[in-house]
């Protein structure tokens, strides 16, 4: 549950010709934060400044939003910082730098809202990322959900179940994929209601490199 919150906004200037602007949430384990820059103009509402987010568990808020995605429940921690910058229903976020949960992240990542999905585009660097929630979007959660090592009886799902649209290139520490994990991982990571997409993918794997390409549909 989120409990209750506490919003408190500070403007100087005119919406017109550009206002120095902060804004201050607080609630239960959570705080986020905006100072910068914010205005009116014919191209409609843009801000530009320095965003941060810490809370115990950024779930509940994403899912007061409809998010939802494979694997959420059990809790995500965030700490972040960035610099935004908003015009044109285009959300840029430079900069990046701190944790989700116990894993670093670092980068650059743009949004827009196009169809009512979030369209998200950038690169990131991560410690730790893994493939399984997206791919449990494609195939459908139970149908991933096997046990003692053997394969789910849920047939796959005939319709890809997309929390976001993405375009990300990757750099990550651990890229794992079910039991398999590889090191030093670049690649480029697509998901769209086509299906998942790996893109250039070089990785570390028992002493040598794997190249390659995959899709899910």
């Amino acid at each position: 549950t989120l409990g209750s919150g506490e919003l408190t906004v500070s403007a100087e200037g005119t919406a017109t010709a550009g206002m120095k602007a902060k804004l201050e949430l607080r609630g239960e384990h959570m705080h986020a934060s905006f100072d910068g820059t914010a205005g009116i103009s014919q191209e409609g509402a843009n801000a530009k400044g320095a965003v941060q987010l810490s809370t115990d568990d950024i779930e509940p808020w994403l899912m007061t939003t409809g998010m939802s995605f494979p694997g959420i429940g059990f809790g995500l921690p965030v700490e972040l910082t960035a610099q935004a910058d908003y015009a044109s229903n285009l959300l840029v976020l430079g900069g990046i730098e701190g944790a989700l949960g116990e894993v670093a992240i670092a980068g650059d990542l743009n949004a827009n809202l196009e169809q009512g999905l979030p369209h998200l585009t950038g690169a990131l660097v991560i410690d730790q990322f893994t493939l399984d929630p997206f791919a449990a979007t494609v195939l459908g959660a139970d149908a991933l959900a096997g046990e003692g090592g053997n394969w789910s009886k849920t047939p796959f799902s005939d319709k890809v179940s997309l929390p976001f649209v993405a375009d990300i290139d990757l750099s990550a520490a651990t890229l794992s994929a079910g039991t398999l994990d590889l090191f030093d991982a670049t690649l480029g990571l697509r998901l769209d209601e086509d299906g998942l997409r790996i893109e250039g993918l070089k990785a570390g794997l028992a002493g040598g490199v794997l190249t390659g390409q995959a899709a899910l549909k």
